[in-house]
């Protein structure tokens, strides 16, 4: 099995899929560098078991405050069919002619766009 040690710096920056076990011998105080380390091993690939997380050194406590600081809940707008029903007017509305057009023409049609009209079509989407 490959092993990766790292003394410093594993909080942020480094992505790598493979990462199947993180083990923690270091107190981590912040909670945001402590969710992250423990992100290290959330990579997903195909095949890929959960990731196992062994801490020796963080109390559970602190981590189960750190995982809910930076744990949101997920909301899917499209489940709230008037939501979904609403913005689709909207975008429709801001495509104009475009909403019908098939692929190769939305793209070539919002090239031709200005920045501002872009911007605004940008915001509707977020």
């Amino acid at each position: 099995a490959d092993v990766l040690v790292v003394c410093d710096r594993f909080e942020t920056g480094y992505e790598n899929d493979r990462i199947c076990v993180v083990a923690v011998d270091k107190r981590i105080t912040s909670e945001e560098k402590l969710v992250q380390v423990y992100s290290r091993g959330n990579r997903c690939r195909q095949g890929k078991a959960p990731p196992l997380v062994l801490d020796v050194q963080n109390p559970r406590k602190d981590i189960e405050k750190a995982i809910v600081a930076y744990t949101m809940p997920r909301v899917c707008p499209a489940d709230d069919k008037a939501f979904a029903g609403a913005r689709s007017a909207e975008l429709r509305l801001a495509l104009g002619d475009l909403a019908e057009a098939a692929k190769e023409q939305l793209e070539s049609g919002l090239a031709a766009w200005g920045t501002d009209a872009r911007r605004s079509l940008a915001d509707l989407l977020k």
